[in-house]
């Protein structure tokens, strides 16, 4: 994939629309790792764009999982 961090950040937002989750929702580390592998993305691009993510304040980390914020969901 080579992207930007911004550009895995959206491609992580992409993931957590079309499992229509919705802000304070979370999804699984293990699930959105798999799916921005099959994506095209590598896990290097996965820390980065999640990082950028979290920086936005688009994310937020829990213990297990991603959770959305209203101004991640805001983006999707």
């Amino acid at each position: 994939m080579a992207a930007t961090p911004e550009k895995s950040a959206r491609t992580i937002l992409k993931i957590f629309a079309a499992r229509k989750v919705r802000a304070n929702e979370i999804v699984m580390s293990g699930a959105l790792s798999m799916e921005f592998q099959k994506a095209g993305g590598r896990n290097a691009e996965l820390a980065d764009g999640l990082e950028y993510a979290i920086k936005q304040g688009w994310l937020e980390k829990t213990a297990v999982a991603y959770r959305l914020t209203d101004s991640g969901y805001a983006e999707i």
